[in-house]
């Protein structure tokens, strides 16, 4: 039978500051999970519009962010199995025993891992297809030509936002009709 490690640690901060080896790594899995898991919930609120707070950068950023997290916590995961430590917080005195016999059947640690490979891939997808939707979304973009009808002003612009553009950015005139074009 071997022993499964169960930290003595009660909190995240506690297992980082140990000065077991095992704690810290039970320490920065639970740290990185739960960094994970509310970066996972900023970025589902931001794409269902229901984000609270401007982001100031690249959602793909962020989503990159997300997806390395999720690679190192998978590291972490198996670390944790290859040294038979137990993820989880202290709850109990008890230490845990696992049979050599029960290492064979699927264990809570394959699950997560095969969970983590799940996630990751979805991830990558998604990912994928928004860039897909983007580089679609450029091609489809229509531009529109305005010119300024001041006489005494011969500025020709382009944009593709043509709502955006009211007034004449060098004399100010207001601008009366734009002409589409593909």
């Amino acid at each position: 039978m071997t022993e499964l490690y169960q930290t003595n640690c009660t909190t995240i901060i506690e297992a980082l500051d140990s000065e077991n080896w095992k704690d810290r790594l039970i320490g920065e899995y639970n740290f990185i999970q739960q960094n994970k898991e509310k970066l996972y919930n900023m970025l589902t609120a931001y794409k269902s519009d229901q984000l609270n707070f401007k982001l100031t950068c690249d959602p793909k950023l962020l989503t990159a962010q997300l997806n390395t997290m999720a690679v190192y916590s998978y590291i972490l995961e198996i670390r944790l199995k290859t040294e038979h430590i137990n993820p989880n917080l202290k709850q109990s005195n008890n230490k845990q025993e696992v049979n050599k016999e029960e290492e064979e059947e699927p264990n809570v640690f394959d699950q997560m891992i095969k969970s983590m490979e799940n996630l990751v891939s979805s991830l990558q997808e998604e990912m994928e297809k928004e860039e897909t939707k983007h580089k679609t979304e450029d091609k489809k973009l229509k531009f529109t030509s305005v010119t300024c009808p001041n006489p005494n002003c011969d500025v020709a612009m382009e944009t593709s936002k043509p709502d955006d553009l009211n007034y004449c950015p060098s004399c100010g005139t207001k601008l009366e009709k734009a002409i589409m074009h593909d």
